[in-house]
């Protein structure tokens, strides 16, 4: 079994902004990973609407994402 079988690549965003009721918010975003800090600029203005104006974006880390159904499906931690 490979790791991209179970996981895939993000980049790990912080993201600070000035919602449309003048407050500002401080978020953590999880975004597809290989795209240019650009782009997931780009792509944050336009599919991210509660913004005002952004005023920090911040590329922290890189992660994994897990693509499976474990913790649906076959976890024994879970209480029934």
């Amino acid at each position: 079994m490979k790791i991209e079988d179970n996981w895939t690549d993000v980049e790990i965003v912080n993201v600070e902004f000035l919602g449309f009721n003048n407050e500002v918010y401080s978020r953590t975003m999880i975004v597809p990973s290989g795209h240019s800090e650009d782009e997931i600029k780009i792509m944050l203005v336009e599919e991210f609407p509660p913004v005002k104006k952004y005023l920090a974006i911040d590329f922290s880390e890189e992660g994994f994402y897990y693509k499976g159904n474990y913790f649906t499906t076959s976890c024994s931690c879970v209480d029934e």
